[in-house]
């Protein structure tokens, strides 16, 4: 049992409009809050977060309806081809898995709209997987290396396994069994940081295949933020990659923590 102090709630109103923070019991993002319900109430245009299409990415629409349907709460979400230039009122791009080459008319775009100030969101798989009739993997390279090595980033071909790791079901029809896949792996707080506002709450997630990020360039232009890494009994897996869950998955080489995401400043022009 615990005893803790909480409020019941804050409502913020403004003209004709309010906001409402639900129970309070850690103040220690209130401030965050406060301010984001007051710019919902007295802005006059909505955040607008474009998602990138043209790469065969997940579509928002049909893959991610969920996400879609959140953030449409407090942003204007919608998509936008990368072969014509990025409009001055989108503020966040996102790249939502690619799984097609870039031309260099679509990084000139993405490079222009980073240029004057825009923000990139980059989900991007190292590494392909077949899930179906087998498990198979292949790296794969959607020309975007140049682009992200710009701002210091790196997106490496393995995959990370972790000794943390979800319980996953496979089989097929007739039968399904449940066992530790250390590909799936499991992030706990040791491995979220708590003083950046976009993992401080979280308790857990999930990274089911995941690549290693690899910060290449650091410095007075250059500031990187690790917001997500693996435990320290953590490996990867390069080259061939089997996959199948019933393979003896021991550690293989160094183990050691991986980071698997990273809030990167830039402070320059390219």
């Amino acid at each position: 049992a615990e005893i803790v102090n909480i409020y019941l709630g804050m409502s913020i109103n403004y003209q004709d409009k309010q906001e409402v923070i639900p129970v309070i019991q850690n103040t220690s993002n209130l401030e965050y809050d406060i301010t984001s319900a007051i710019l919902k109430l007295t802005r006059k245009e909505k955040t607008v977060i474009a998602f990138a299409t043209g790469q065969k990415e997940y579509d928002i629409y049909t893959d991610a309806k969920i996400l879609r349907e959140e953030l449409s709460k407090n942003y204007e979400v919608r998509t936008h081809s990368l072969k014509s230039e990025i409009g001055r009122d989108v503020n966040i791009l996102v790249l939502f898995g690619p799984q097609d080459t870039f031309t260099e008319e679509n990084k000139y775009h993405i490079d222009q709209f980073l240029m004057r100030g825009g923000k990139l969101v980059v989900l991007f798989d190292r590494v392909k997987i077949v899930e179906s009739p087998f498990l198979i993997a292949a790296n794969l390279d959607v020309q975007i290396d140049d682009l992200l090595k710009n701002y210091g980033i790196k997106i490496k071909k393995n995959l990370v396994l972790d000794v943390n790791n979800e319980m996953v079901p496979f089989g097929g029809q007739k039968f399904t069994f449940f066992t530790p896949y250390p590909f799936f792996v499991k992030i706990v707080k040791d491995g979220l940081n708590r003083e950046n506002p976009i993992t401080r709450d979280l308790q857990s997630l999930t990274f089911p295949w995941c690549s290693e990020v690899e910060i290449e360039k650091k410095g007075e232009d250059i500031k990187v933020i690790e917001l997500v890494k693996s435990s320290q009994k953590s490996w990867t897996q390069q080259g061939q990659y089997n996959l199948s869950p019933q393979q003896s998955l021991l550690p293989i080489g160094e183990r050691k923590p991986h980071l698997l995401g990273a809030l990167i400043l830039s402070l320059i022009h390219i």
